[in-house]
């Protein structure tokens, strides 16, 4: 799931994965970490998770720089996938507009400037989005995203973008993180076999970094247009904080 993404989030935003926005989340508490002593401990742990569908537990393996992106990325499986159930996770677990769309466009002026701009926009973007929040103007709930409603929208839109600011933004407005990542990832794994992951192999150590490549076998799954098994190669990454070894990718 962690690649690079379209800005969906600034341009066209229909969102999909639950009531209310409860303040800040800079001090949510996340999972507690266990010390993992080596990459293949930790690899194993994930290979536990994914086979049992722990998605709490797998969030907690990930480094901090991973964990950062989660939010944005799984609030992209919810715009592409735009399923009620998962228009209620969002509502319930991820950020609001308002809340995203303040953060991003008040990081936006401190690095980009566009200060009389912006300001002049967000005088009617904030309540805007906090209206779409409550349900009114004929929009779904608990939308989350950074358009700004028309004519506001177009002198907005010519600003370029910048998917940075974009990820912290909404890593910052997520109600609850962890809930947000594993409760969409439980929805959208429920009827999915789990691949067949092989031992870690090949495992290079420098430093508090490290590599290691492990056999992925890809299942069929419901839907698919290809029904035959898959193999590959997967690389994983690795790195050490603290003393304990974390995935470093996914």
């Amino acid at each position: 799931m962690h690649h690079s993404m379209p800005l969906l989030l600034l341009t066209c935003i229909s969102m999909v994965f639950l009531p209310a926005c409860h303040g800040d989340t800079s001090d949510q508490k996340e999972p507690a970490m266990k010390a993992y002593s080596s990459p293949t401990e930790v690899f194993d742990a994930r290979r536990q998770a994914v086979r049992s569908g722990d998605w709490r537990a797998y969030y907690s393996l990930l480094t901090p720089e991973v964990q950062r992106y989660m939010p944005f990325e799984t609030q992209f499986v919810c715009i592409m996938r735009n399923d009620p159930t998962l228009q209620a996770i969002q509502k319930k677990f991820g950020p609001t507009e308002a809340a995203a769309g303040k953060r991003y466009w008040e990081a936006y002026k401190r690095k980009h400037g566009h200060a009389e701009l912006i300001d002049k926009a967000l005088a009617k973007a904030i309540p805007y989005w906090e209206s779409k929040n409550k349900g009114a103007g004929g929009t779904e709930t608990g939308q989350a995203g950074m358009v700004p409603p028309p004519p506001e929208s177009a002198a907005m839109d010519a600003l370029p973008k910048d998917e940075e600011l974009s990820r912290q933004a909404i890593y910052d407005a997520t109600k609850d993180k962890v809930a947000f990542f594993a409760e969409v990832q439980k929805f959208i794994q429920k009827d999915r076999k789990p691949n067949i992951i092989g031992d870690l192999e090949q495992v290079t150590i420098k430093g508090d970094t490290a590599t290691g490549h492990a056999k992925i076998t890809i299942l069929p799954q419901p839907g698919d247009s290809l029904q035959k098994v898959r193999k590959t190669d997967k690389t994983f990454k690795f790195r050490r904080i603290n003393g304990s070894w974390l995935l470093n990718s996914l």
